[in-house]
């Protein structure tokens, strides 16, 4: 008998375990809460949204509009928040981050640190042809061909730029106005290094075939990242000289 009385209130109170985040979850409204979280972080990236509503075990954004310093005013269809769970095994909360919009995707682990938002597991693919929405400049380059982006970031908490970071990017099939023909793959390294107390990144470009190589660096100048210094070398085919870059990432210079 006290056997199974004991199983009787082992079964409830295991029900009750379960019940009780279940209610509290289906009570929660989300939208009051994530606009203070928003107003909390003082951040100068604006995010705006159509709608919120509840994606067990997280959030979902619809219609959401993200503008920054540097970049133009970027429409995401969707955006999944929700708790990452490998994170919360190693005793560390973070929020696993899911967004997709035309012809793009991107997904990354982020865990607020003291300096920013520190970006893991960042992997972005997206349609060459869309990266337009970032710069509209870009339209006049004609990129075409299938972009995927993934490394590691920490953004500055106060205008959302990059701090440190290491980026790899591979563009296959890879064609533009001022790429030569022929191309079946580009590759981009990005490392964040300090020079005398300056925040400066390292890249690194290649080809397949081996026809474009370069490699230089770009220096943090301000707000902006289209005012960003550019400095290096850059060879677009084989039977060519060097050319010599400078000006910014916004307006580069060759020769």
């Amino acid at each position: 008998m006290m056997v199974t009385t004991l199983r009787r209130h082992l079964r409830l109170g295991a029900l009750f375990l379960i019940a009780l985040p279940v209610f509290c979850w289906l009570q929660w409204q989300p939208k009051a809460w994530f606009d203070h979280q928003l107003a909390a972080q003082g951040m100068r990236v604006g995010l705006h949204y159509q709608s919120l509503h509840k994606a067990f075990p997280g959030l979902q954004l619809d219609g959401v509009q993200i503008s920054a310093p540097g970049i133009d005013t970027l429409n995401l269809d969707t955006l999944l928040l929700r708790p990452a769970l490998s994170s919360l095994l190693k005793g560390s909360p973070a929020l696993f981050a899911r967004t997709q919009g035309k012809g793009m995707s991107a997904e990354a682990v982020v865990n607020m640190g003291n300096a920013g938002p520190n970006l893991s597991d960042g992997e972005i693919r997206a349609d060459a042809s869309t990266l337009s929405r970032f710069d509209t400049r870009l339209l006049l380059l004609g990129l075409q061909g299938n972009v995927k982006l993934h490394g590691r970031m920490q953004l500055q908490a106060t205008d959302g730029l990059p701090l440190d970071g290491d980026i790899h990017l591979v563009w296959n099939k890879p064609s533009s106005t001022l790429l030569p023909p022929g191309l079946d793959q580009i590759r981009l390294t990005l490392a964040a290094a300090d020079a005398q107390g300056e925040k400066i990144w390292n890249w690194k470009l290649t080809s397949q075939p081996e026809m474009i190589v370069g490699q230089g660096k770009v220096m943090a100048g301000g707000p902006d990242i289209r005012q960003w210094l550019l400095r290096g070398t850059l060879r677009t085919a084989t039977d060519q000289p060097e050319l010599v870059l400078s000006g910014t990432l916004g307006a580069p210079h060759w020769q």
